[in-house]
């Protein structure tokens, strides 16, 4: 069969699912929220600020990873008119207003914005993540990495019960990730209204600042114990009967031991759990001819409701972090910076943990079992990137969404709720 290409000047989009995206943060009063928290432009010629971020909102949610992509958005008629959008600022009214925002206060006031939307979360006794993570890049001012690669170096907390990020710092490539987390832990508590009862992270907090301040606080914690003299001092001291099998959540055996012991890391009346595990080297080190290879962290678990092989599984559990950086970097679009000023990339970077809570929030609020556990990836497959045209007749506008029966009425019921159902009051 023949075939011929033709060009059409119907009203069509091939991004559908970013109407229920708009609607979903209309509803919520995004853009009212962001214009009350931001302070006042200095002129009315201009956009205002939701505009920018709302506009950097559809091009994180699409997948871009360019402000150049804006000029996509502008030639999408179609999509304008399912959102009543109109217009878009340029790649660079938005680059300068990045770097204007950034070198104010531009990043403490998107962060009052997220932990407003933050308060949509129900649940308390949350858990804390902390992590930091490396963005290559080659802008001027990106500095040599621990990696030795050059770029940015950000500090990242999320909640492990519903993987969303309630703090960021945005840093150097060179800085140290165990630097500044007392305050960046107290700041993610404030985020989410003290809302978090368990601390857990890498050796990066291996310090007894970091520990007192949580006994002080009277939170729980787990924490990657550096192999320092002290640490392995302890180890040895362990008597060989008090090792003993370790296994997995689904109680099958594993290859390696465990055991605990007292470690004084913040003073005897407060001393820790210092909980080890270890496994036979299957070839020795050149350097090293100890049998073993060890693993340790402390904590403050209670022992009633956590035995030292929960400990373990417990803490193993901030692997899913891992997941939440790589979801977040290379689904969320933030493996990529725009900008050569570091003000205005921690701008951008802050914008891009916005989008992602806003997806998350999404999910769980609308699409339960469906979706939830989905990766944005996924989810930008299966429910943003849809073909659709738009037919207006009459007074009436017609948005025609070409999907399976089942995935539209989803969408259906979805876009009702946010257009009929009486919104959340965040200002």
């Amino acid at each position: 069969m023949k075939k011929e290409l033709k060009h059409s000047t119907e009203l069509l989009t091939a991004k559908a699912g970013l109407l229920l995206c708009d609607a979903f943060e209309r509803y919520n009063g995004l853009p009212e929220l962001i214009d009350s928290i931001f302070p006042k432009p200095g002129s009315n010629r201009g956009f205002p600020h939701s505009k920018h971020i709302m506009t950097l909102l559809q091009l994180f949610h699409d997948g871009s990873d360019s402000l150049e992509d804006v000029r996509e958005l502008a030639s999408d008629k179609a999509l304008q008119q399912m959102t009543d959008i109109s217009g878009y600022p340029t790649a660079d009214a938005i680059g300068n207003w990045l770097r204007r925002m950034g070198s104010s206060n531009g990043v403490q006031c998107l962060w009052e914005v997220i932990g407003r939307l933050l308060e949509l979360l129900d649940g308390n006794n949350f858990t804390l993540d902390i992590d930091a993570t490396i963005i290559e890049s080659n802008k001027g001012d990106a500095q040599k990495t621990y990696k030795g690669i050059y770029g940015y170096h950000p500090m990242l907390g999320t909640i492990a019960e519903k993987e969303m990020v309630v703090g960021s710092e945005f840093r150097t490539g060179n800085s140290s990730p165990s630097s500044g987390l007392v305050k960046f832990i107290s700041k993610c508590r404030q985020n989410i209204d003290n809302r978090i009862k368990y601390v857990r992270s890498d050796s990066a907090a291996f310090q007894k600042n970091v520990v007192k301040y949580l006994v002080k606080e009277q939170l729980f914690y787990s924490i990657t114990a550096l192999q320092n003299e002290a640490v392995i001092r302890t180890i040895s001291q362990i008597p060989e009967d008090h090792w003993q099998q370790g296994v997995d959540s689904e109680a099958i055996k594993t290859d390696y031991q465990i055991a605990e012991t007292d470690y004084a890391f913040i003073g005897k009346r407060k001393a820790s759990r210092l909980v080890v595990k270890h496994e036979k080297k299957k070839q020795l080190d050149l350097y090293d001819q100890s049998e073993f290879r060890y693993w340790a962290m402390i904590t403050n678990l209670p022992k009633e409701s956590h035995n030292t092989n929960q400990v373990v599984l417990t803490h193993q559990m901030r692997g899913q972090m891992e997941k939440t950086i790589g979801e977040i970097k290379h689904h969320g679009g933030l493996d990529h910076l725009p900008c050569g000023q570091f003000e205005a990339n921690a701008m951008y970077f802050t914008v891009g943990i916005l989008a992602y809570n806003l997806l998350q929030l999404l999910k769980q609020d609308t699409f339960f079992d469906d979706y939830v556990k989905s990766s944005i990836k996924t989810f930008r497959y299966k429910l943003i990137h849809l073909p659709a045209r738009v037919v207006k007749h009459g007074r009436k506008m017609f948005i025609r969404i070409a999907c399976t029966l089942e995935k539209f009425r989803l969408i259906q019921s979805a876009y009702l709720k946010y257009m009929l159902s009486p919104p959340p009051l965040l200002i």
